[in-house]
Order: structure tokens, then sequence, then C-alpha cells
């Protein structure tokens, strides 16, 4: 009896793992995009409906939470597409950007039937990022200047912000609500560039901010807002005009507008350094609320806080570097290279992925000292091991087998993420190693 006992307990455990490991890698989970050009940018309308774009005239359609896309520019836009708003259901913005420095807005109010241009832009030296405020049906674009329309979107425009595109480069517009926004960039100098925005608090008055509030003078590489007065910004220090390899989050709060020189008024503000060692060239984040956020870094990585950003771990491991975030009603979903879109969704949904989700995967023993065996329903083409602050520390070939077994005992103790890898696509799980 006593043996039968233990033969259901250890099945039980069994169980109780191969469900850990479906419900952990079921949050992020790649898409069948249809392409394999760059993906730039999203916007999303609700959990189901919304738009990508990118290189070489793609602009991609899901109505039904990424489970399938349809091209709704059909040749009339032709370039490499770098931004996207979508307004609703029929109305459409996208901006292109060339590198000999013109951009241009296009619209659509049939859902994509039909495209027309609606602003033009030359001498840029960024691309035009797309904003829209709205409960005011508000468009903004950052080009040479940052612009504003209202409805009919595109009829006339009005600037903001003069000289955003030259040696002060803003390209990254972000509201928290309705009112409360930052145009935010760099500003190039001699030996490098320094993180430079503007803020507002009703749209149409924009205020430089005090570079001496500042706590350094890295470079900008994305930001998020906590909340109307909390901002969160990503910085790199550059070395000369090339990003390092050393990277920080501050944290930019209590925001009051004061006079700084003769007829000169800017926004002071104090500043904390929440975490002087990022893992990684930050693209892009988001933040549900002060404590959990994510954030992808240029190494292919969706990070993870739980504490507001002191503390960063892997999330997801991408095969591809992943540009730009969007989160709706707690469904994410993050694009980059070769076609690359990616969702989170708090749970398994029945989409097409890259990944079959009915592939059975065990990992054992779990916690492991020595030797690890992977075992799966498909050919297994490689293993890649991840620590918890992002690093890939060991990878492993396999060959035209549906079984891997390798020595970790090299590995410190600790938490990791293993990412296996086969023709059905890729499976992600934690690991405890005990040596």
């Amino acid at each position: 009896m006593k043996k039968i006992t233990m033969m259901k307990m250890h099945l039980f455990l069994l169980i109780l793992a191969l469900t850990q490991i479906s419900n952990g890698f079921a949050q992020w989970s790649p898409l069948v995009s249809g392409t394999s050009k760059n993906i730039n940018d999203l916007d999303f309308l609700n959990q189901n409906y919304g738009v990508i774009v990118g290189d070489q005239n793609v602009i991609l359609l899901t109505t039904d939470g990424g489970a399938n896309w349809t091209d709704i520019n059909g040749g009339a836009i032709i370039g490499d597409i770098y931004g996207v708003k979508v307004m609703n259901i029929d109305t459409i913005i996208v901006s292109i950007f060339s590198s000999f420095g013109s951009g241009r807005v296009f619209k659509t109010t049939d859902g994509g039937s039909s495209w027309g241009i609606i602003y033009g832009d030359n001498g840029l030296t960024h691309r035009m990022d797309l904003e829209s405020n709205t409960s005011n049906n508000n468009l903004m674009v950052a080009a040479t200047n940052l612009t504003k329309t209202t409805n009919p979107l595109g009829s006339s425009w009005d600037t903001l912000v003069t000289g955003i595109s030259a040696t002060i480069s803003l390209d990254v517009i972000k509201f928290k609500d309705g009112q409360t926004g930052h145009l935010s960039g760099n500003v190039s100098g001699f030996s490098g560039y320094s993180a430079y925005f503007y803020r507002t608090k009703d749209v149409n008055n924009w205020y430089k901010c005090d570079v001496f509030s500042m706590p350094n003078s890295d470079a900008f590489t994305t930001m998020c807002f906590i909340d109307p007065d909390t901002v969160l910004m990503f910085t790199n220090t550059y070395a000369g005009f090339t990003p390092s390899n050393q990277n920080h989050l501050i944290k930019l709060y209590d925001f009051s507008l004061a006079v700084v020189g003769p007829s000169d008024t800017a926004y002071v503000f104090s500043n904390q350094t929440v975490n002087a060692t990022i893992p990684a060239y930050m693209n892009d984040a988001y933040f549900e609320n002060g404590s959990t956020g994510y954030a992808l870094g240029n190494d292919s990585i969706i990070y993870k806080t739980i504490d507001g950003g002191i503390n960063w771990s892997i999330d997801y491991a991408s095969n591809n570097e992943l540009f730009r975030i969007d989160f709706v009603n707690g469904v994410g979903y993050a694009v980059g290279n070769n076609g690359e879109v990616v969702k989170y969704s708090p749970i398994t949904t029945n989409i097409k992925e890259q990944a079959n989700n009915s592939s059975i995967i065990q990992v054992y023993p779990n916690p492991v000292a020595n030797n690890i065996t992977i075992k799966t329903s498909f050919i297994i083409n490689e293993l890649t091991i991840y620590n918890m602050e992002g690093k890939k520390v060991k990878s492993i070939l396999n060959n035209n087998s549906t079984t891997l077994s390798t020595d970790i005992k090299d590995l410190p103790s600790g938490n990791y993420l293993l990412k296996v890898d086969g023709k059905n696509g890729n499976i992600q799980t934690k690991q405890i190693v005990k040596n």
C-alpha cells in the first residue's frame, strides 16, 4: 500500500510540474505574423483589434488577437513604415521614413481600403512618431517639429514645439492620460548624447525639461509613465556616440514649472536612480503599476520587474530583437526583427502560434545538481540557458532527437530560464539549480 501511495505521489508531482511548465510558457507566445520583414511599431485599439507596421510596405491588421493577419496596404504606401496609430476601427494613421531624411503620414478612414497622404516633412534626422489624445481626438506627429491636428484629422496642423530634428532629436511621444504627455529623445553634444524632453499637461502647451534636474548626462533610450507625475526613464552611458553596456533606470517625479532664466520657463523635477546596472539597452517599456513592468532589451529578451525596476528577471527570450510593446486590458504584444510578434496573455489562448502548446515537454530533475534531461514530442534543435539577469550562460546543440541530456554542474545555484528550440517553434520554462 505504501509503494502504491508513493507512486501516486510521484505521478501527482509530475503532473503538477508539467502544469507549471505549461502555465509558464503560455504567458508570452510567438505568433505567426505572415511576414519576415522587420516590424517597427504596433498599436491596439483593444485586446483583439490591432495593427503592426514594418519595413517594405508592411501594414497588417488583426481582429482576433493575432490568430490571423490581413494586409491592408495593398501597395498603396511604398516604403519602410515606422509608426502606426489606430484611432478607431476605420481610421488608422501610419508614417514612413526614408534614410534620405524624408517622412510622410498617411490616413485611411475605411479600414485600409484606401489611403491618402495628410502630412509630409523633409530633412528629418529621425523616424516620425505618432501619438493621439483620444479624449480630444488629437493626432500628434514628431517630425522636424511637433505638430498636432484635430478632427477631421489632417485638414490643418498646429505647431507645438519647433526644432526637434537636428542636434535635438526627439522622436518618442507618450501620454499617461488625456492631458499629460512627454516628447523625449536626445540632445547631441561635442562628445555624445544626453537625454532631453518636453512635457505638457494640456496637450497644447509644452515646456522643456530643466537639464540641471537630470541626475547625469546619460543618453535616453526609452521611457514610460507610472502616473502623470512619475516617469521612468531608461538611459545608456554612451562611449562617444556609440552605446555602451552601462544602462540605468531613473525615476523623475514632482514636476513643476519654474523660471530658470530670463524669459525661460522649464519643468524642474526630482530624480532618483532606481537601478544603475540595468541588464540591457532597453528599446521600449510598459508598467502596469508602480511595481510590475516589462522592458524590451536589445539582446532579444523581455525583462520583468515586480519591485518598480529595482530588480529585473527574464520573462521571455525571443529569437529576434524586439522594438515596441503595447498592452490593452491586460493583454500585451511586442514586435521586432524578422516578423517577430509575441503575445502576453494571462491565460492560454487558442491562437496560431509558432510553438505548439499541445507539445509535451518533460524536464527532470527539478531542482537539478548535475545532469538535466529534456524530452519533448518534437525534434529539439538547441537548448539555451539564461540566468535571471538575461545573460546566456549555456547553449547546447542537439542532433535530430526528441531527447537532450546535458551536464549543468558548472552553473551556480539559482533560478534559470530554459529555451528549447525545435522544428515546431520554441518552449520556455524555469529551472532551479542547486549545487
